[in-house]
C-alpha cells in the first residue's frame, strides 16, 4: 500500500502470488489503524469526565443563584436599604440551603482531584507531544512532497494532537471561568449585606457567614488541573505551544539545510 519503511511488511512473503501479497500489505496497512480508535477512546474518556464535572460545576452555581429564590423573606430584598424579615424560619432555611450548595461543591472539587490523578501526567505528555508533532508535521510537508501513507498518518498525528491539545485547553479554561463565577454569583447577593446579627440567633448568624467566607475562597482559586504539577493546562499555554513549535520548527530546519 505504500513504499515508506515503517509501514512496509517486515518479512519476506517469497513466492506468494502478487494478488495474495497485495491483500497481505492491505491487511498490515489496516492493521495501525486501532491505534488511532485507541487514541481517540483515551481522549473521549477524560473529555468527557471534565464536560461532566463542568456541568455539575453549572448546576453548583445555579443552586448559589437560586437561594434568595428558596428561602423565606429573600426572594423579595431588591432595594439597597430595604429590610426583612430574619426569624427562626429564615435563619433555618437559609443555612440549609447554603450548606446543601457549599456541600455539592465540595463533591464535585473531590472528584475533580481524583480526574487530576490520571490528567497530570496526560496532559504533561500531550503538551510537549503537540509540540514536537506540530514541528515533525511541518517538515514532513515540506520535505516529503510524497503523497503516501507515511504522509497521510503524520498530517493525521499532527492535526490530532494540536485538536486534542486545544480542546483540553479551552476545557480547563472553561472550567475555571464557571468555577470563578460561583463566586461571582454569591457576591453580588444583596441580601449578604443585610444580614443582622442578634444574640437568639447567634450562632446561625455565624455559621451562614462562615459558609459564605469558605464558599468565597474556595471559588477564588483555580482548580488546579496542571501538566504534571508544573503548569497549569489553558488557552494561554496553547498559544505558547504554537509559538514554541515554531521555534522549534525553525531550529529543526537548519539541521535539515
Amino acid at each position: 500500500m505504500t513504499d515508506t519503511e515503517p509501514f512496509q511488511i517486515p518479512v519476506d512473503l517469497g513466492s506468494l502470488p502478487k494478488f495474495v501479497k497485495k491483500v497481505i500489505e492491505i491487511w498490515y496497512n489496516f492493521s495501525f489503524i486501532p491505534s488511532s480508535y485507541i487514541a481517540a477512546s483515551n481522549f473521549l474518556t477524560i473529555y468527557l469526565a471534565m464536560i461532566g464535572l463542568r456541568a455539575e460545576l453549572r448546576i453548583a452555581h445555579d443552586s448559589i443563584n437560586n437561594i434568595p429564590k428558596k428561602v423565606t423573606n429573600l426572594n423579595s430584598v431588591d432595594g439597597k436599604d430595604e429590610s426583612f424579615q430574619q426569624g427562626q424560619e429564615f435563619w433555618i432555611d437559609l443555612h440549609s440551603e447554603l450548606k446543601q450548595s457549599i456541600q455539592h461543591h465540595v463533591e464535585i472539587l473531590i472528584n475533580l482531584n481524583i480526574l487530576k490523578n490520571v490528567t497530570n501526567l496526560s496532559f504533561l505528555l500531550l503538551y510537549y507531544m503537540t509540540m514536537i508533532l506540530i514541528a515533525a508535521g511541518v517538515l514532513i510537508v515540506i520535505f516529503n512532497p510524497v503523497v503516501d501513507v507515511f504522509y497521510v498518518f503524520a498530517i493525521d498525528y499532527t492535526f490530532r494532537y494540536v485538536l486534542e491539545c486545544f480542546v483540553f485547553c479551552y476545557t480547563v479554561s472553561s472550567l475555571n471561568a464557571t468555577h470563578f463565577a460561583i463566586g461571582e454569583a454569591l457576591v453580588h447577593q444583596s441580601w449578604i449585606s443585610k444580614l443582622r446579627f442578634s444574640k437568639q440567633y447567634a450562632e446561625q448568624y455565624r455559621a451562614v457567614r462562615a459558609g459564605i467566607l469558605m464558599e468565597l475562597m474556595e471559588s477564588q482559586r483555580n482548580l488546579g488541573i496542571n501538566c504534571g504539577g508544573m503548569f497549569e493546562l489553558t488557552l494561554e499555554k496553547f498559544t505558547r505551544i504554537i509559538n514554541t513549535s515554531y521555534s522549534l520548527t525553525m531550529f529543526l530546519w537548519t539541521f535539515r539545510k
